[in-house]
């Protein structure tokens, strides 16, 4: 009996709508880390903890969400 043997499917593109879906999800879904996410920034203080390079990583999510 032979091997079974895949075969490629040709590629398609998606319909045009399905990029807005896809764009408008994505927003929805990143609308929490703007809304929450500067209030969260400002409860870390990473002078206070054991890895102070952390302050610059924290201090570009400050300055991405504002």
């Amino acid at each position: 009996m032979p091997a079974a043997t895949a075969t490629a499917r040709p590629w398609t593109p998606a319909p045009p709508r399905a990029g807005r879906h896809f764009a408008d999800h994505a927003w929805y879904e990143f609308r929490d880390v703007l809304t929450h996410g500067p209030a969260l920034l400002e409860q870390c203080r990473p002078a206070d903890t054991a890895w102070p390079e952390d302050a610059a990583a924290l201090d570009r999510l400050r300055d991405a969400l504002e």
